[in-house]
């Protein structure tokens, strides 16, 4: 048994006028006591005679025929529509748990050591590995407004080179790191600049790079699991909910140091 709703949804578009007039009729789930043929030839203007051409069209022998597949139709639509609702329902639940631990694990970063280092070097360089180069552009579109010291590499190879000829140890490096795929490539980074004093932020869901004297990790997932970042956009959300708190701290550093009163109201 098909689903002739979907059926028609999908080939309205290959019907005449007085056809897609029938099709979008039953798509739009009239009433049961509007269902009988004489009522739909009433409620559409045409004869009973061109709901039985249609019908035979589409392949079924008589309106009996279709209206029982119809029927069905609307029953396991109404089911489907159910269980996906539940589907919803549980999800904002498993969100809800989520932002209510991710807060409290913001609560245990220092932003106030973050901001110190963005604000005491001379140049800020964001990168971000795979999926997290899109939390690299929003750092940049959000904290180019308080400071213009800040720059993103777009390719690996390039923020090795910029390390090796570019970069002092005035400079900071801020890595959006996922996934242990890339572990290998962040170690090499983080030998280059430590070779040459520069300090890293690593701003990570929950990764296994350890820290050091010139390497701090900032860990934003607070499950030991991925029950929640499997929604794809949800792993952008601590990424997000970071960079406002960023902005925020860094603001009001700003605010103190430099007398940045009356620029809040300007941005």
């Amino acid at each position: 048994m098909r689903n002739i709703i979907s059926y028609l949804e999908y080939h309205i578009s290959e019907f005449t006028e007085s056809e897609q007039a029938i099709a979008q009729y039953f798509i739009n789930e009239p009433k049961e006591d509007e269902l009988k043929i004489v009522d739909v030839a009433k409620n559409l203007y045409i004869s009973t005679a061109t709901i039985s051409r249609f019908v035979k069209k589409i392949g079924y022998p008589n309106y009996k025929s279709f209206i029982h597949d119809y029927s069905n139709s609307l029953i396991n639509n109404k089911e489907a529509s159910r269980a996906m609702n539940q589907e919803a329902a549980d999800m904002w639940e498993i969100h809800n748990r989520f932002y209510e631990k991710l807060y409290d694990n913001f609560s245990t970063i220092d932003l106030n050591y973050i901001v110190n280092r963005m604000v005491n070097s001379k140049m800020i360089y964001t990168f971000g590995f795979g999926k997290t180069q899109e939390a690299m552009n929003m750092i940049i579109y959000r904290l180019e407004a308080l400071t213009q010291n800040i720059k993103s590499v777009d390719h690996y190879e390039h923020l090795l080179f910029t390390i090796e000829h570019t970069m002092d140890y005035q400079s900071l490096i801020v890595i959006f790191y996922h996934s242990e795929y890339f572990s290998k490539d962040v170690k090499t980074i983080l030998k280059l600049a430590k070779q040459k004093y520069i300090p890293v932020l690593i701003i990570t869901l929950n990764g296994d790079i350890e820290e050091d004297t010139n390497t701090k990790v900032i860990k934003l997932y607070p499950f030991k699991d991925e029950t929640v970042a499997r929604y794809a956009m949800t792993m952008y959300a601590p990424f997000l909910l970071f960079i406002d708190a960023i902005y925020m701290a860094l603001y009001r550093k700003l605010s103190q140091n430099n007398n940045y009163s009356g620029y809040w109201h300007r941005i």
